[in-house]
């Protein structure tokens, strides 16, 4: 139950989370595209555990799809939408708000890691997932 919760406020720290800058402006989307399984998450500089049963899919064609299997087998979460690169960050669409745009700041990208921080009330959440 406690990693539903944490997933559930992943979902909403990407649903209101704004970023106005990246360090890193070279992310090569072709990397992007895959299925990532999630590892860790740290919000505030504390461990929120692992993540393994988070995964994210970003397709060629510009889809999303962010899953959460609850290992219990209820609340099981899929949130699914476009995703684009603008600029230095990604910008996702969900289909079901498509008034709803979550900017994520991609901060390590390579063909086997994706790292990216969001912001919620002024505090970082980093989330790593591999492939």
């Amino acid at each position: 139950m406690k990693n539903l919760y944490l997933f559930i406020t992943l979902i909403l720290i990407l649903i209101l989370s704004s970023c106005s800058s990246n360090e890193n402006d070279n992310v090569q989307t072709e990397k992007l595209i895959g299925t990532w399984i999630g590892v860790s998450r740290i919000y505030d500089g504390e461990n929120m555990g692992n993540t393994k049963y988070s995964t994210i899919k970003f397709t060629a064609d510009g889809k999303t799809e962010f899953n959460f299997i609850n290992p219990q087998g209820n609340g099981d979460v899929v949130e699914k939408g476009t995703w684009k690169k603008v600029e230095n960050d990604l910008q996702i669409i969900w289909d079901h708000n498509p008034n709803i745009t979550t900017h994520i700041l991609v901060s390590e990208l390579t063909s086997n890691t994706l790292q990216f921080k969001s912001f919620i009330d002024g505090k970082i959440q980093y989330d790593n997932f591999k492939k």
